[in-house]
């Protein structure tokens, strides 16, 4: 039994990151930033790997959402926009005015790819002006414009590849992925309101306010998908899983809400014991709920059965201890009634997921859904890109003060040749911001995380390992940063 003990974490492991984008994202972003990389170390690849390498892994990394013909059509828009980049950096890098002037047309158009799409804009404007730094700062007489779009192309291509390959066997039914992104956020909720032991309550409670705002912009964009889809059985069904969420996180907010007074008391220790295993069974249920949505597994659903069923065991000795958790009479009355409220929404969450699941069979190794095409029309697309003619001012001044400084910056690393220079322009785009905070925020992270990995990587070069030891040590920080990018941007950019 012990030696299955480590195989059960790891799957369980395993179901919860297969809700998450991030180990898929750093698993494609490593494979298309390696293979180029070990094809030009062995003398197979006759391009200029560094377009191909970096066009690839920012191509595969895009975590795409939607029907597969509007994925792909996304992702052959951003290969052309690499592309184009790299093209127009060597077209213009042996002359300093016209790489300033370019420089401020690459700046332009990476807000007007914010401008079209908050999902994809802000990394389709870094990753290709990288790519424009680097076709600039390429030595004069050497690659000629078209090898270096040539080059950003093939990876463009191998980056889509990657993408591509994996629909077959990890298909994501566009409206079902959104609903379970609804559960995942309740279950982080949850997961956020467990009493502390030891941390400040302070803390706790700034957490708590943070994952119910992520909830409320999470809900707003499921509804908004799930009225733009096609009228049909399945998205009545959806519409109600989603509702059934949304309730269930209301009634668990108040019930938060009217414990925090009681969190101060000396003997709320006795009722925490309690309190706890609940919390945890609501964040695990809801989890499952995600999971069985998506992945319309019968043994999925049997797990959410079982977890509710434990669930409501849970809630009713938690009412029969909400006695002793107050010496206010009528405060532990309105605590027995939240809590059977809750209990009460229980067998409408598994009616609600079950009727999702019903007419799905066990998964067979290449699935039906890839088919399913039409699930989104194009009408949803205007909820991923802003086709509007009014541009924020906010985006416009944040787009001209990028311009200005990028231009400096290929100014200063233009005219006194600084090698590698194409890092302080490029540092720019990354770390500034459209509000001030957030600047703030990222140039610190950026700094701290850039200083700190400098300092590993030179240690790696310093003892001069072979190729091979060196290709592992790439391959894992490139598999930590995909990992990490939207998690946590400090330790990703150590990683970088």
């Amino acid at each position: 039994m012990s030696a299955l003990f480590p195989w059960k974490k790891l799957g369980e492991f395993a179901e919860q990151e297969s809700l998450q984008p991030d180990l898929g994202r750093a698993i494609r972003s490593t494979i298309a930033f390696m293979v180029p990389l070990l094809l030009a170390g062995a003398g197979w690849l006759p391009l200029e790997v560094s377009f191909v390498a970096i066009a690839a892994q920012n191509i595969a990394m895009v975590d795409v959402r939607g029907a597969y013909r509007l994925r792909l059509a996304l992702l052959l828009a951003m290969t052309a926009v690499f592309v184009g980049a790299a093209a127009l950096g060597s077209a213009t890098g042996n002359n300093l005015v016209t790489a300033a002037i370019a420089t401020v047309l690459i700046a332009f158009c990476g807000g007007l790819w914010r401008h079209l799409s908050a999902d994809y804009g802000m990394s389709l404007a870094i990753s290709s002006t990288l790519v424009f730094f680097l076709a600039l700062a390429s030595p004069p007489g050497g690659h000629p414009v078209s090898s270096h779009a040539w080059a950003a192309l093939i990876g463009g291509l191998w980056g889509l590849t990657l993408q591509v390959a994996n629909w077959p066997f990890r298909p994501q039914h566009p409206l079902r992925r959104t609903v379970a992104e609804t559960w995942l956020a309740v279950a982080d909720l949850f997961a956020a309101m467990t009493p502390p032991e030891t941390s400040d309550p302070t803390a706790r409670q700034h957490q708590v306010n943070e994952r119910e705002t992520t909830l409320r912009s999470t809900l707003d964009k499921t509804y908004a998908v799930l009225a733009d889809s096609r009228p049909g059985p399945l998205r009545m069904r959806l519409e109600a899983l989603n509702l059934a969420a949304a309730r269930l996180a209301t009634r668990v907010v108040v019930l938060n809400t009217a414990l925090e007074p009681l969190m101060a008391q000396e003997d709320f220790a006795g009722f925490a014991s309690a309190l706890q295993p609940a919390l945890t069974s609501l964040t695990n249920t809801a989890r499952t709920v995600a999971l069985a949505v998506v992945s319309r597994r019968p043994s999925h659903l049997a797990t959410a059965e079982v977890r509710l069923r434990r669930l409501t065991n849970l809630l009713r000795v938690l009412q029969a201890r909400t006695c002793t958790a107050t010496r206010d009479p009528a405060g532990g009355l309105q605590l027995q009634e939240i809590l059977r409220q809750i209990e009460q929404l229980l067998p409408d969450i598994e009616q609600s997921l079950r009727s999702t699941i019903d007419h799905g069979e066990e998964r067979s190794a290449f699935s039906l859904e890839l088919l399913d095409v039409e699930t989104w029309t194009l009408r949803p697309l205007a909820s991923t890109l802003n086709f509007s003619r009014r541009v924020d001012p906010a985006l416009v001044r944040f787009t001209v003060r990028l311009a200005v400084l990028m231009t400096t910056g290929v100014i200063i690393f233009k005219a006194y040749a600084l090698p590698h220079g194409y890092w302080l322009p490029f540092t720019m785009i990354v770390v500034l911001q459209p509000d001030y905070g957030s600047t703030r925020q990222r140039a610190a992270q950026r700094v701290l995380g850039t200083f700190a990995g400098s300092a590993v990587a030179s240690a790696l070069l310093w003892f001069q390992l072979p190729f091979a030891g060196l290709a592992v040590a790439m391959a894992g920080t490139m598999f930590t940063f995909g990992y990490f990018l939207k998690r946590n941007y400090a330790v990703a950019v150590f990683f970088i």
